[in-house]
């Protein structure tokens, strides 16, 4: 076994949840703030879901995904009902979860946080 690349590693937790949930991969939406692709949607209940493999910390990359994910949330009209964002173990590292600035940003924004498909930060939709 070799090393992973980091799309590979990227995409453990996407499978994750395409095996978990079904729906639609790779769904993008249109917000004021650009454009926001979420690894997961399903059109069904409007919940969409992204995936994080490894530690996570509120990097400038993270913040605007957040951002744009509520941007989505506090509009009816977009189809997006709820969101999370799913935090996986890194095999190479052993590191994985989000971080508490990470935590509370989301679930100050309505998303819900979890770690290996179980609940941590249940967000509230504003």
């Amino acid at each position: 076994t070799g090393k992973l690349t980091p799309h590979e590693i990227g995409k453990i937790g996407e499978n994750e949840l395409m095996s978990k949930f079904g729906g639609e991969s790779q769904v993008t939406f249109k917000t004021e703030l650009g454009g926001r692709r979420f690894d997961q949607f399903s059109p069904d209940t409007g919940i969409a879901r992204e995936a994080k493999t490894g530690r996570q910390s509120l990097t400038q990359h993270n913040k605007l995904q957040i951002d744009k994910t509520a941007s989505l949330l506090n509009d009816p009209a977009s189809g997006v009902h709820g969101a999370e964002h799913h935090f996986f173990t890194n095999p190479q590292t052993g590191k994985g979860g989000a971080s508490k600035n990470l935590q509370n940003y989301a679930e100050s924004k309505g998303i819900s946080i979890f770690e290996k498909l179980k609940s941590i930060v249940g967000g509230t939709k504003k």
